[in-house]
């Protein structure tokens, strides 16, 4: 049995300031909202792997064969 050593999740609010921080000065507010968007997609996607909720490459492309 393997034990896998996790760091703590950041909190949203420490993300939040983080991309805020980390934008130019001149951001727009659509470039912001992105941002938060993609941070959001990222964290989804790495609980599913984490969950195992995955598909390999391969089981995709048999899957999509008789369309391709």
């Amino acid at each position: 049995m393997s034990v896998v050593a996790t760091t703590p999740k950041p909190k949203v609010k420490e993300l939040a300031s983080e991309i805020i921080r980390d934008l130019p000065e001149e951001a727009t507010w659509d470039e912001l909202m992105h941002k938060f968007y993609l941070r959001e997609q990222l964290d989804a996607a790495e609980s599913d792997f984490a969950s195992g909720r995955v598909v390999s490459h391969e089981d995709m492309k048999k899957e999509f064969a008789p369309v391709l």
